[in-house]
């Protein structure tokens, strides 16, 4: 007895309803699968390989640097003190552009000055003379039980003035070098200047 005449007997189904399952059967069995597209497959790597090298390039300027330069350990009272390390944009001049390194140096407005002139390749003749901050705040004495006491009430208006020997001023891309200066001292103090001054002398 044949397959069909078993369904036929057991499920009294018609036979051409059964001859077209079967046929339909058939003609699956013998269809090939599609190949799969390995240059999807390929082409899907080589995306993700190209985002990971632009997001790797990207955040390569964000790694500190560290350089092994003559550091001050100096506070302002001219005592040797600790100095916690801080991680500091340097701006400095490259082919008429101003370019920034993230470094990685104990900070202070003396190193900062160090570093941004070794980015600048300028030589030890250029010197930093004074980093002030002056603002309009006021400063005031007042009496406490027979002591004087110091008030300050803290101004809104802050002044950078950046004071360097005069020798800078014969370098090539001089206004360039002024502007790279201005950016370096000025944001590693995190403060919002209302004006900055390159002083010489």
């Amino acid at each position: 007895m044949t397959q069909e005449k078993l369904i036929d007997a057991i499920t009294d189904l018609d036979s051409d309803i059964l001859n077209r399952y079967f046929d339909m059967k058939a003609d699956l069995a013998t269809k090939k699968k599609p190949k799969k597209r390995t240059w999807v497959k390929w082409a899907s790597v080589a995306a993700a390989c190209m985002v990971l090298v632009v997001m790797a390039t990207f955040a390569m300027q964000y790694i500190p640097t560290e350089y092994s330069l003559n550091y001050s350990y100096v506070d302002a009272n001219g005592r040797e003190a600790y100095i916690a390390d801080k991680n500091v944009w340097i701006y400095y001049v490259d082919k008429g552009e101003i370019e920034r390194e993230r470094v990685k140096l104990p900070c202070t407005a003396e190193n900062v000055f160090i570093t941004w002139k070794h980015l600048n390749t300028i030589g030890d003749e250029v010197e930093l003379i004074e980093y002030k901050i002056v603002s309009n705040g006021n400063e005031s004495t007042s009496e406490f039980e027979g002591q004087g006491v110091a008030n300050y009430e803290p101004g809104d208006y802050f002044v950078l003035n950046i004071t360097v020997t005069k020798n800078l001023q014969s370098y090539e891309e001089y206004e360039l070098l002024i502007d790279s200066l201005e950016k370096s001292m000025s944001e590693y103090s995190n403060i919002d200047f209302d004006e900055i001054n390159v002083l010489f002398n």
